[in-house]
């Protein structure tokens, strides 16, 4: 496993984490939800840069999928999260 492949597991990690917050805590922070959702966002980019420099191993491609997975549950589920992050950036 190279640098890259494993910033973007730890990020993905991280970010996952920060979503499982929100959940956890009553109430709703938008702060925890933007930076989980940073935290996916650059861990997947970093897993994207990964497979362009044809780094070995598969957990490029384990964070790229969990990331594309993750995105998809979110909206299937909470289809007004990523509407509350996007209006709280605005204001």
């Amino acid at each position: 496993m190279k640098n890259f492949s494993s910033i973007s597991l730890i990020l993905l990690i991280i970010g996952l984490v920060l979503f499982g917050i929100i959940y956890v805590v009553p109430g709703f922070n938008e702060l925890i939800a933007l930076i989980g959702f940073i935290l996916l966002l650059f861990g997947a980019i970093c897993s994207f840069i990964a497979i362009s420099k044809r780094e070995r191993g598969n957990t490029k491609f384990f964070a790229v999928s969990s990331f594309f997975i993750i995105f998809l549950l979110i909206t299937w589920f909470e289809p007004f999260l990523i509407l509350r992050m996007l209006t709280w950036i605005k204001n």
